[in-house]
């Protein structure tokens, strides 16, 4: 194997790491994480195929000293240790250390072992609303840790590249996930030539394998908007638990054999008001495990006294009749009425967010959004033309349903609100 001048720094210092030797994971004057070495495969043949076994003991970021050279990432010298033993982020961990140091302390005590509970390829889905993309983001730093409450901030581990963020969509291909060819222009002769391209998937999935005790997490955003089979092509098998680490494919443009390791942990997210579980491709539903998130009106973020009105109960009321007149994957997210103060932000939130909603659920029937708004007011019956009577099939000759103007006071009228959950008539006081 050829190494460059600093990788072959690096590899030295792997090489001579050895039991109770501590592991300083850094990105510039940071440090990613802690850890003491208590197996090294590579002391005797420097490998892809060896591995260094480390207990991680802190992954918390904290500022290291810019003097340290790449040699000492592997040291008991007192200049490491003095500079994190003072460091806040470091200072519950030395006695896990030093018992590990002293050959009393085992794997079992790395923060990682034995705590991940995820499964390997999960998908969350539910409504419009209900917090999918944040929970998975809560989700891959809980995974990448290996415990349930995080101080480290998501962009740091996007940042080194334990979890990294796609969005499938229609156009979206193997090339992109895997590996594909790339037209590349010389411009010195302006030829065309064609190199591969490495997709988020491989690369992670050689990541992964070249630090096999760290966790590593792909969000996969709006998962059911990709062509399954044409993204994921031959890996679609090895993404099961029981092939992870074991079975291999022979990629088609590399010709080189890949792996999904263990430690690679996939996350999708769905909206289910484009297209239900049942839909899904079937080689995708069997693969995943799926987690519901449904609209949680009792939320902390969901005012219950937005300048008098319950946005609890008035958004639990329209999710009862929508689920009533379409079904319940097409109900309102509890995150569309997060922050709101007061009857200025709520008129804002209806008109911006919550009728073009309705609109596109109920293909702009808005007999039926009326039904969903408690016919609070907001929808009203007006004439029409004459030259258009003849053609009108509304609910009376002549007469539809149309939305208020934007202008109209109606709208800053907390009864109005109100009125759809309390089923009372405009303008008559509650």
């Amino acid at each position: 194997m050829r190494l460059k001048q600093n990788q072959l720094t690096i590899a030295n210092a792997i090489s001579k790491a050895k039991k109770g030797d501590i592991l300083l994971v850094r990105s510039k004057n940071r440090t990613l994480g802690i850890g003491v070495v208590h197996r090294n495969d590579y002391a005797e043949n420097f490998d892809p195929a060896n591995r260094l076994h480390v207990a991680w003991i802190n992954k918390e970021p904290s500022e290291i000293s810019k003097n340290l050279r790449t040699s000492e990432i592997f040291s008991q010298s007192e200049e490491i240790e003095n500079v994190f033993r003072k460091s806040s982020a470091y200072n519950k961990t030395w006695k896990i250390m030093d018992e590990l140091r002293d050959g009393n302390g085992d794997e079992d005590l790395s923060p990682n072992a034995g705590e991940i509970k995820e499964p390997l390829n999960q998908i969350l889905f539910g409504p419009p609303g209900t917090g999918k993309t944040w929970q998975s983001e809560q989700l891959a730093v809980k995974i990448v840790e290996g415990k349930q409450d995080s101080q480290t901030d998501l962009y740091e581990y996007l940042e080194n590249g334990q979890i990294q963020f796609i969005t499938f969509h229609q156009n979206y291909d193997y090339g992109d996930f895997i590996e594909g060819l790339r037209p590349v222009l010389n411009e010195s002769n302006q030829q065309i030539t064609y190199e591969l391209h490495l997709g988020v998937f491989k690369s992670m999935c050689i990541e992964a394998e070249r630090f096999p005790d760290d966790n590593f997490v792909l969000i996969i955003d709006e998962i059911n908007r990709g062509n399954i089979a044409k993204i994921f092509g031959e890996l679609i098998t090895l993404i099961e638990k029981s092939r992870r680490g074991k079975t291999s494919a022979t990629l088609p443009y590399s010709n080189e054999q890949l792996t999904v390791p263990k430690n690679l942990f996939l996350i999708g997210t769905m909206n289910t008001a484009d297209r239900s579980i049942q839909l899904l491709d079937t080689a995708l539903r069997r693969r995943f495990e799926f987690v519901e998130l449904m609209p949680d009106p009792n939320h902390d973020l969901v005012n219950s006294n937005c300048d008098g009105v319950n946005l609890k109960i008035l958004l639990t009321a329209m999710n009862e009749r929508i689920a009533s007149l379409l079904d319940r994957e097409r109900q309102i997210g509890h995150t569309y009425f997060f922050d709101l103060k007061n009857v200025t932000d709520l008129k804002r939130c209806f008109q911006k967010k919550v009728l073009p909603l309705l609109q596109e659920y109920f293909y702009d029937d808005w007999e039926k959004i009326d039904m969903v708004l408690g016919k609070n007011g907001f929808i009203e019956l007006v004439e029409v033309d004459q030259i258009v009577k003849h053609a009108m099939h509304g609910p009376e000759d002549g007469q539809r349903y149309e939305k208020l103007d934007e202008n109209d006071p109606d709208w800053d009228r907390v009864d109005c609100y109100k009125n759809i959950y309390e089923n009372t008539k405009p303008g008559n006081p509650s």
